[in-house]
Order: structure tokens, then sequence, then C-alpha cells
């Protein structure tokens, strides 16, 4: 069940945005977005994981990428 909570949110923000996140308002808006698709409390653990990891995410490419300049 844990497992196929995370994937299943996983997925639902892959598809919500496809494109490469450089922006941290965009990851929150697609975190949102995945929070509404997926209206189930169980899930609400699953998604505040997401949303970190993401943020998380986010947070390497910017360094990554301002490393690189």
């Amino acid at each position: 069940r844990q497992f196929g909570a995370s994937v299943k949110a996983d997925e639902i923000f892959n598809q919500k945005c496809t494109c490469f996140i450089s922006d941290i308002e965009v990851v929150l808006q697609c975190c949102r977005e995945t929070r509404k698709t997926l209206d189930d409390p169980e899930d609400e653990l699953y998604l505040q994981n997401l949303e970190i990891s993401k943020i998380k995410i986010y947070r390497e490419n910017l360094k990554n990428s301002t490393a690189e300049l």
C-alpha cells in the first residue's frame, strides 16, 4: 500500500510536470495538482514526501546549474 501510493503520486506528478523543473513555484504548483488528484488522506504522507524529495531535487539541480556557470 505504502509503496503503491508513492509510486502513484510520482506518476501523477510526472504526468503533470513533464518539463524540466527549473522554478520552485512550478514544483509546488505540481505538488498541489498532484495532491488534488490523489484525494485520499492515506496518500497525504506520500505527497509530503514527494514534495520534500522534489524540492530536494530542485535544489540539487539549482546547485549543479549554478556550479557550471
